[in-house]
């Protein structure tokens, strides 16, 4: 099992923090400045970009001790909701010729050996935090791709087939999405990522989109 992002609550309060900071600070120095203390609204600037830098210091510090992560079919990639986990693992994974059944409405695909990639959605109801209770969670939304050793990715040729990624989910519910993709022959070693899509989880201190740090794929080798 790979969590993503182990110490979301922490991480959440330290960016929500630095932008309250920043901000204030940033509204000071203004203030300041029109009011014409300049001493006082340089000052504010300097401990603002002080502040700042030692964010992205510890954010870059951290993923720079972070690595990849190669998960094989059945691995759980955990992703930590603040209170509770929406886990990610791959099923199955299937070689097809032509575009199955279930995927009839798709547009034609680019050339490219097709893969169906069977991908689970759970609830980890041991993760709940106290007094949460049996509510529904709708996942937040996930950014999906193939890379591969040249680093470079290939969309879903359609979205889905089977359960949306965003269907709300209780307690140790889950559910399975199929997804299919066409990626070129001379691909090697083609990998999985799935990630949060969010644009603050970019500036989050561990986060796997943080600058530099490592990735879990998902193994399409079966």
């Amino acid at each position: 099992m790979i969590v993503d992002l182990p110490l979301a609550p922490l991480a959440v309060l330290a960016f929500l923090a630095s932008v309250v900071f920043t901000v204030v600070m940033a509204a000071v120095s203004i203030i300041s400045r029109v009011r014409g203390k300049v001493a006082l609204s340089g000052l504010c600037v300097k401990i603002m970009a002080t502040v700042v830098g030692l964010y992205f210091v510890v954010m870059l510090g951290v993923s720079s001790f972070s690595k990849d992560y190669d998960l094989r079919p059945g691995v759980e990639k955990h992703f930590c909701e603040l209170d509770c986990h929406i886990a990610n693992s791959i099923t199955k994974v299937e070689r097809v010729t032509a575009i199955p059944a279930d995927f009839a409405n798709a547009p034609a695909p680019p050339p490219g050996q097709l893969f169906v990639v069977t991908l689970r959605t759970r609830f980890d109801e041991t993760t709940i935090g106290p007094g949460r209770g049996d509510g529904p969670l709708t996942p937040n939304p996930r950014a999906i791709t193939v890379r591969d050793d040249a680093g470079r990715e290939y969309e879903p040729a359609v979205a889905f087939s089977g359960t949306p990624l965003d269907t709300p989910l209780r307690p140790s519910q889950s559910y399975d999405t199929r997804l299919l993709f066409s990626i070129p022959i001379e691909a090697k070693n083609p990998r999985l990522l799935v990630r949060t899509s969010m644009w603050p989880d970019a500036f989050l201190i561990g986060d796997e989109r943080s600058l530099l740090h490592g990735k879990a794929y998902f193994d399409l080798k079966g």
